[in-house]
């Protein structure tokens, strides 16, 4: 039991600091790198949407921020072409992307990537 009961408490304790450094880079003051500025834009569509961003695990925040493209594989929705909302593209190959809201958390991510192309960070090629 009482080894158990270590593994326990440093798993907590690595997942504690895994929280604190993603709330530290959400909250930053000088947001300036592409993944900081994905990290707050997914922050504020979680807080409207009631949940916590924070407290998602690394893989429920994996896939809230990032897209599967075919070829390309798993990218984040900062490269993203959204020229046509009906025919998004990967910003990077050029393939055609299903980009839905369907999904545990496909509404959110469209918010996100529009959210995105708003501020322009997501280019709007044509």
């Amino acid at each position: 039991m009482n080894i158990q009961n270590a593994i326990m408490d440093d798993f907590e304790a690595r997942k504690a600091a895994i929280d604190a450094s993603v709330e530290a880079a959400i909250h930053s003051p000088s947001l300036s790198t592409p993944v900081q500025l994905l990290a707050e834009k997914a922050d504020q569509v979680c807080s409207a949407e009631g949940i916590s961003y924070v407290k998602l695990k690394p893989i429920q925040r994996l896939f809230l921020t990032h897209y599967r493209c075919h070829k390309c594989k798993l990218l984040p929705l900062y490269c993203l072409d959204i020229a046509h909302l009906k025919r998004v593209r990967c910003g990077t190959c050029g393939h055609q992307v299903s980009f839905t809201n369907s999904g545990k958390y496909g509404r959110l991510r469209k918010k996100i990537a529009l959210l995105l192309s708003r501020e322009g960070l997501v280019p709007m090629r044509r």
